[in-house]
């Protein structure tokens, strides 16, 4: 062995080069497993020995190789069923460069992104820089459509900034789409919702994997360490060779790496500093925004779905956590007022009222301030576009619904009158009620200020 190069995203691989001139990967949860390596990456042409190698600084799944034969070498690591129940890890060059004598070093920098540089033994100093066309052909494609492709090939080169700006035309298209029938109550938007939520996955920076989250095996018992795309970091174990369970075999290695290796190369690697890229490109954060915007559109249609599915059989609808919608909405009151101010096209009157109607019966201060808030948003909106002359996307008159929801007598008044009819538990609800209302008659007053002054609604 030559050379050994850790990781800098996944800490328990470790590459090393040797005199064969192959390089070889390893799963080190699972180095008593017959001391077989998960991933062997060689090439026809090289007939000489592995001086140095390096991971890529900004990918993953790129493995960089010098050679004794005077040549360097991109190596693009795929995971590959095959066709059967194990799959396995392919390798292609996807670069190389010839160099004036052998590589005696190779070091990937983040700094200077797609980049590797090598010294060859006579001391000529060489900068490689990847073209996104070579990285092309390496991306991984999981989204259908043409545009969606090109975004995932964007991200994969870390052209952020192209990326976002396609993310932007094409959500912004999803919206216009004239096959959503806003009549029946179907955005456009959510016909597209497995394609926002792959969207979103995909300009996500993966959480950094934990040293405290794995660890070698005892010398003989094999850590079978579980997959990073079971979405639970791998659990350390310790166990004793007479009591503990067998080693893992060199399939059970290769597998789970393969399934690793999926995982990582995918979008942004893990701890990928999305933040200082999107500084410096602005546009980065508006698609960011975006997404959110279409992703918090979809969840509440989909909290709203379960409610009417719901009806009366349950007083207080619980998502799949077992948690009370209202009590989500209620969480993201202030991004939805946010949101809705922003981009209030993308939220219709109707989900709206509806997502009111989800708070209003548990809290009924925190509804009529969620309202107040929509209510505002479209009056801003309507404003801002009658000032410069433009018909606005949406206006107040769209709010009836939503307006008679909020200012009309309902069951969700405290009833002050001293009737009675309820046991005790509704009585004690109703007192509980009754310290609000002052509060709630407040709140009501402010949303006939704002509509005061939109008579359209």
């Amino acid at each position: 062995v030559n050379d050994v190069a850790w990781s800098p995203y996944v800490p328990y691989w470790l590459a090393t080069g040797g005199e064969g001139g192959e390089a070889h990967v390893w799963d080190l949860r699972y180095a008593a497993a017959d001391g077989a390596a998960v991933a062997t990456l060689s090439h026809p042409t090289n007939h000489g020995s592995i001086r140095s190698l390096a991971w890529s600084a900004t990918h993953a799944d790129l493995l960089s190789t010098g050679t004794s034969d005077k040549s360097w070498w991109l190596h693009s690591l795929r995971a590959d069923s095959g066709g059967g129940e194990a799959p396995t890890v392919r390798a292609a060059v996807i670069a190389d460069r010839r160099a004036a004598d052998d590589i005696g070093s190779v070091v990937g920098l983040r700094a200077k992104g797609n980049a590797f540089y090598t010294l060859s033994a006579c001391g000529d100093l060489y900068a490689h820089r990847v073209a996104p066309g070579a990285l092309a052909a390496s991306t991984l494609h999981r989204m259908d459509g043409d545009e969606f492709q090109r975004v995932e090939t964007a991200v994969y080169a870390r052209d952020l900034k192209g990326a976002a700006e396609t993310v932007i035309g094409a959500v912004q298209r999803l919206k216009e789409d004239p096959a959503g029938d806003a009549d029946a109550g179907t955005h456009p938007i959510v016909r597209h919702a497995e394609s926002i939520r792959r969207l979103c996955d995909l300009f996500k920076a993966k959480p950094r994997i934990a040293h405290a989250s794995w660890a070698l095996p005892p010398a003989s018992v094999a850590l079978g360490g579980g997959s990073l795309a079971d979405g639970e970091q791998p659990a350390s174990v310790t166990v004793t060779a007479e009591a503990g369970p067998k080693p893992s075999s060199p399939t059970a290695a290769r597998k789970d790496f393969a399934s690793d290796l999926a995982y990582v190369a995918y979008g942004l690697p893990p701890d990928f500093p999305l933040e200082a890229a999107a500084s410096r490109q602005p546009v980065v954060w508006q698609a960011l925004e975006l997404l959110n915007m279409a992703n918090l559109r979809i969840r509440l249609g989909r909290m709203v779905d379960i409610a009417d599915g719901a009806g009366e059989k349950s007083a207080a609808p619980t998502d799949g956590d077992g948690r009370a919608l209202w009590k989500g909405v209620v969480e993201r009151e202030r991004q939805i007022m946010q949101y809705v101010k922003a981009e209030p096209a993308l939220f219709d009157a109707r989900l709206l009222r509806a997502v009111v109607k989800l708070v209003l019966p548990h809290d009924c201060i925190a509804g009529l301030t969620l309202g107040l808030g929509i209510c505002q948003a479209f009056l801003s909106c309507q404003r801002q576009h009658e000032h410069r002359g433009a018909m606005a996307p949406v206006s107040c008159e769209m709010l009836d619904g939503l307006v008679h929801v909020l200012l009309f007598p309902t069951v969700f008044d405290t009833d002050t009158s001293g009737g009675g009819g309820g046991d005790a538990g509704d009585d004690a609800a109703m007192a509980a009620r009754a310290v609000a209302v002052p509060n709630v008659q407040m709140v009501r007053e402010r949303i006939g200020e704002c509509l005061a002054v939109c008579p359209e609604a």
